[in-house]
């Protein structure tokens, strides 16, 4: 009996920093760049970044894609076209094209390791399971816009049993006609059995009639998600209802898979079909995160950039307790889900002298029982109306967000400099931008204005 060493390549956009074991299996890393090989660029006019986005997707996405149909068809080699960079303005100069390689290191293979513990043996007995996660994987590693989609909708299909759509009377019917089909496709005088001319018409028409008996797949989606999403949560496709949207998303993805067509917003509808496929993913799977945090409370309502005292308090259940680092981000990870958010968590950063934490040890901290829990007091009312401007805006000058937000340009200089300070506004050259911080901040707590606590005056 020979031990063999079963290996299988893990390509990329993802970089494995490091080694470690998950299951049974054992990651390795290897060495590698992000194979992206080149940049197709357009120059175009707009009213808005909403509007130059809306010709993005649906005016200069197609003729990048012509363009490089034609490439590959001369040169016989294969080009994907990716997805585009965030549209900036000509004349600002940071136009930086640099992309960040996704890495995974031991911390996210520990969360990977004690995840996978927790759905194995899920995954052996759930078949539909298995099979989401999958095509979400699948959806994930692709490129292309039109791929993620079909991939996504799979997932979908992949995660739900069609149920019977009949009553007992409509059954009887039902039957009735499919059991009547053979007698009238072979009701003629001169029709030869031994020929079977007619056998592949006979089961055409019950294989067509045999989908009146089960619900339709968009019905077996809906009626598997609309406890934990609603209509909108996908506000850009067509319909008036949940229901009505998963048939358009539906006949979109036949329209790609059946007839080759392009798909209005594919990358909008792509990703809203990746929100419904994890959503029922998360759904389905029992406490896939319960060894990073055992009893975990509520997810506080802001992000931890602009409370990070309420995070602490939750992460550390006020109790006098002591945790690592890694315990610190496993544990705001469980919370949020947010795996980028939770690994830049620097305990040492929240430290010290009016700060919510204190260590204790080597990479060791426990909550600060004297810290007076509040919410954050530069939050006035001049932030929150550039904050509401800039989060539709994308990058712009001091004088577009003061003509929208109505305050005087001195006033948005300083405000969008305070902002910049708390990392929830970026500055770009002489524009500014909602960060990344800021949009999870502003999606996280609904609408800003209410996360004014008090007026100037009651600040003082």
């Amino acid at each position: 009996m020979t031990e063999y060493l079963i290996r299988y390549r893990l390509y990329g956009p993802t970089q494995i920093s490091t080694s470690g074991k998950i299951g049974a299996g054992r990651i390795q890393r290897r060495s590698g760049q992000s194979d992206i090989s080149g940049i197709l660029r357009f120059t175009d006019t707009a009213d808005s970044e909403e509007e130059i986005i809306d010709r993005m997707e649906n005016v200069w996405r197609k003729e990048a894609q012509r363009i490089v149909n034609t490439l590959s068809f001369v040169t016989e080699q294969g080009i994907v076209l990716g997805e585009p960079y965030d549209p900036v303005p000509t004349d600002v100069p940071n136009q930086s094209t640099t992309d960040g390689v996704p890495q995974i290191n031991s911390y996210i293979l520990d969360i990977s390791s004690d995840t996978y513990s927790n759905i194995q043996e899920q995954l052996e007995t759930n078949g539909q399971l298995d099979r989401a996660l999958r095509w979400y994987r699948l959806g994930k590693s692709t490129v292309t816009p039109e791929d993620k989609y079909v991939a996504f909708w799979t997932g979908l299909e992949a995660s739900v049993d069609q149920e019977s759509a009949l009553t007992d009377d409509e059954l009887e019917a039902y039957n009735r006609v499919q059991n009547g089909i053979e007698d009238l496709v072979y009701a003629t005088d001169d029709y030869d059995e031994e020929e079977g001319e007619l056998d592949d018409l006979k089961n055409s028409i019950k294989n067509n009639i045999g989908w009146a008996k089960k619900e339709s797949i968009p019905d077996a989606i809906h009626r598997n998600i609309k406890h934990i999403v609603d209509d909108e949560d996908i506000p850009n496709v067509d319909g008036d209802s949940l229901r009505s949207k998963l048939s358009t998303l539906s006949h979109d993805r036949a329209n790609v898979v059946h007839r080759g067509e392009e798909v209005e917003n594919v990358r909008e509808k792509a990703a809203y079909l990746e929100l419904l496929l994890r959503r029922l993913i998360e759904d389905t799977i029992s406490n896939p995160y319960s060894d990073l945090f055992p009893n975990k409370p509520e997810t506080p309502d802001h992000s931890l950039r602009v409370s990070p005292d309420e995070w602490f308090r939750a992460i550390f259940e006020e109790s006098d307790i002591e945790l690592t680092r890694n315990e610190i981000r496993k544990r705001a990870f469980a919370l949020s889900n947010e795996l980028e958010e939770s690994y830049g968590i620097h305990a040492e950063a929240y430290a010290g002298w009016n700060n919510p934490l204190t260590q204790t040890g080597e990479g060791e901290s426990r909550a600060e029982d004297t810290f007076v829990y509040s919410k954050p007091k530069w939050l006035d009312a001049e932030k929150v109306r550039v904050l509401e401007y800039l989060y539709g805006a994308g990058a712009v000058p001091v004088d577009v967000i003061s003509h929208n937000s109505g305050l005087d340009t001195d006033t948005v200089s300083e405000t969008c400099e305070a902002l910049t300070n708390t990392n929830l506004v970026n500055r770009v050259g002489d524009y500014f931008e909602l960060s990344i911080d800021g949009k999870q901040w502003i999606k996280r707590g609904g609408d800003p204005a209410c996360l004014v606590i008090e007026d100037e005056e009651a600040l003082q």
